[in-house]
């Protein structure tokens, strides 16, 4: 077995071989770079713009948020109705439709255009916010089938409540937003998807509250007029 003394005097060598090694590779990063200084500098130059780029970006965003927040709150206090209420909306929703004060103003606007009996116009609004993301766009997709239910499109609307229903957070929003889709099926005469969209919703209700009965009380219903259709 090596004395002490012995594995004293090894580690000082194994330590000059590191050092050694770690300059070599060093010289060679340098030497390497020399080379190639023309392009590490277009690299670098490349990364700093697109950087420079980013951020002006994100303080854009944020700047346009920003007073996006501030018209909302004007427009929120107006008193306007009507056509005059939908011309501030449009103006607001082609300045900051990005944002999610634009959202809110598209639903409002998809609203009036609902009322006023113009679905045609309503649909771009809805469509916008049922396709994006956050917290708005459950309500876009349940906006998105009233309008396309008011539009003839059954089929469409019926897939937009299903979105919504996939969307939604709270179980009574998953509900409201099949209960839509089941009056549409009823409309049709679809008796069979009416009672399976019945079926999911008891799914989500509790036994023995209100809810639940008028569910199997619907379900009921529509399972009684599927029995004469298959004779």
């Amino acid at each position: 077995m090596a004395s002490p003394s012995v594995a004293r005097t090894r580690r000082p060598s194994a330590t000059i071989e590191s050092d050694d090694a770690f300059a070599m590779r060093a010289a060679e990063v340098a030497e390497w770079a020399k080379r190639n200084i023309r392009r590490i500098v277009t690299v670098a130059g490349a990364l700093a713009v697109l950087m420079l780029l980013a951020l002006g970006y994100l303080l854009m965003q944020r700047s346009n948020a920003s007073r996006a927040s501030v018209a909302y709150l004007e427009l929120s206090a107006s008193a306007a109705q009507g056509t005059q209420r939908t011309t501030q909306l449009e103006a607001f929703v082609a300045q900051y439709g990005g944002t999610r004060e634009g959202k809110e103003a598209r639903l409002e606007l998809a609203g009036l255009y609902l009322d006023a009996n113009q679905p045609e116009r309503a649909l771009p609004h809805a469509r916008e916010v049922a396709g994006s993301g956050g917290n708005l766009k459950y309500q876009g997709q349940l906006m998105l089938g009233a309008v396309l239910a008011r539009t003839g499109d059954r089929a469409g609307a019926i897939q937009a409540y299903r979105d919504a229903a996939g969307t939604a957070r709270m179980d009574f929003q998953r509900a409201e937003a099949l209960n839509q889709a089941a009056i549409l099926q009823e409309g049709a005469g679809n008796w069979q998807g009416a009672a399976e969209l019945y079926r999911e919703m008891l799914e989500d209700t509790k036994e023995g509250t209100m809810d639940r009965s008028i569910i199997e009380m619907r379900l009921a219903e529509a399972e009684a007029k599927i029995a004469p259709a298959r004779r």
